[in-house]
């Protein structure tokens, strides 16, 4: 049955169905060696534009993907046209002065995920040190579309940084060192961390094995950086500890008593009748 939609300019488009790849009809999708789909190479050039503060360069073609960006309104194309189920936000923390967000999307089935449904997050702050202006009165939303734009990139391999998740700040700029939100996720990271049993010689090996530079000279959880606090709470509210497996109870032999007389039976040789002949 054909179904159709009128667009805000008056035209008609007809909703295009799925194949058997789960793959949008009508669409040619680009393939890579591996046999996946190079999502990539399905956002429109006008999505795509040069990351001025690396190079004077105009043309995206003679760029690499490290000297791009790309808008959010190219990866929501993207994420309609690879085709989703759900979006969910979770705020970690929002206030005035600082917000963590994490988009959680239900990507649709298709070839690429063995034709079953895949759950996948990404995380995303926004606070003084890296937005500025206007973007500072709406720290919630701006972390929003951080981590729905983190979300989508990191899924479909998008090696180009999006226009949302970089800040106007100058490099130079201070980061945050502080704040009431960050004591109390320090705090929040230090009870989950006893709650669960974890020292804190097991969450700076995950963090060193994760690739944080100075991880491994941490000395205290005071150190490590906010978006990694973030994360840590969030995994360790997921984590749970093995159940340590209760020793079998050893079970002690019981005397045999007669209990005709109470006393323990005692050990007699056997009676033998003897007849004198």
């Amino acid at each position: 049955m054909d179904q159709s939609k009128e667009t805000t300019d008056g035209k008609t488009t007809a909703f295009r169905g799925r194949d058997d790849k789960g793959l949008l009809l009508g669409f040619d999708h680009p393939i890579l060696e591996d046999g996946s789909v190079n999502w990539r190479a399905c956002v429109k050039p006008e999505y795509i534009f040069p990351n001025k503060r690396l190079t004077t360069e105009t043309d995206i073609a003679k760029l690499p993907d490290s000297q791009l960006v790309i808008s959010l309104a190219g990866l929501r194309e993207l994420a309609h046209l690879r085709g989703f189920e759900n979006v969910e936000y979770r705020n970690l923390i929002a206030s005035r002065d600082y917000a963590a967000v994490i988009c959680s999307i239900t990507w649709a089935p298709n070839f690429e995920t063995f034709d079953s449904p895949v759950i996948f997050e990404a995380l995303a702050d926004a606070h003084e040190g890296n937005t500025e202006g206007f973007a500072g009165q709406f720290l919630a939303s701006i972390a929003s579309n951080r981590a729905f734009a983190r979300c989508v990139r990191n899924f479909l391999r998008i090696h180009i940084c999006s226009d949302e998740e970089m800040s106007n700040i100058t490099p130079e700029a201070p980061p945050v060192t502080g704040g009431t939100d960050i004591k109390n996720a320090l705090v929040i990271l230090d009870k989950l961390m006893r709650q669960k049993g974890i020292d804190f010689g097991k969450v700076k090996e995950k963090l060193t094995k994760g690739g944080l530079s100075g991880a491994e000279n941490f000395t205290t959880i005071e150190e490590i950086p906010a978006p990694n606090i973030l994360e840590l709470i969030e995994m360790l509210k997921k984590f749970q500890p093995a159940q340590p497996s209760e020793p079998k109870k050893r079970g002690r032999k019981k005397k045999t008593e007669d209990y005709t007389t109470s006393n323990p039976v005692e050990s007699t040789p056997p009676m033998v009748e003897t007849t004198s002949t």
